[in-house]
């Protein structure tokens, strides 16, 4: 019995272990993309720079230990898109990360739209995992729309 018992408590840290671990690759990814966003966005949309960048991580605001990343941003960083009509003189980007799959331990495949309420682009970015950096390694489907 009590090796039935330390065989279910092992079991249970390990998948607790495997969840946070995807969580983590999941954060690391959804990092890049937003960096490479805030980078590269507003030049491909508008060519100026944003006074504020909004965030979105799978239709909900990023997890606060992501989040925190952006902290020392700048121009600020802040969470989700509802809050856009408290900015109304303000220039912004919205940043949307809309599918985030890690494919394997070094592979990840993510949807990402960037709009600053004029245009828009849609891109799926492909990322691999390059000496414990996840690297942008191709981008496709690139959409730009009004």
């Amino acid at each position: 019995m009590k090796l039935l018992k330390s065989l279910i408590i092992i079991l249970v840290f390990s998948i607790h272990c495997q969840a946070a671990n995807i969580e983590d690759k999941k954060n690391d990814v959804a990092e890049k993309v937003f960096r490479y966003l805030i980078q590269e966005g507003s030049k491909s949309v508008s060519g100026e720079r944003p006074d504020v960048y909004f965030l979105t991580l799978l239709d909900n605001d990023p997890p606060k230990d992501l989040f925190n990343r952006f902290s020392n941003n700048s121009p600020p960083v802040r969470a989700g898109f509802l809050g856009r009509g408290k900015h109304k003189n303000l220039y912004y980007m919205l940043c949307e990360i809309t599918d985030l799959q890690i494919k394997s331990d070094s592979t990840a495949i993510v949807v990402a739209i960037c709009d600053d309420g004029f245009t828009g682009i849609s891109e799926t970015i492909e990322l691999k995992l390059i000496n414990n950096q996840w690297e942008i390694i191709r981008i496709f489907n690139r959409i730009i729309g009004d």
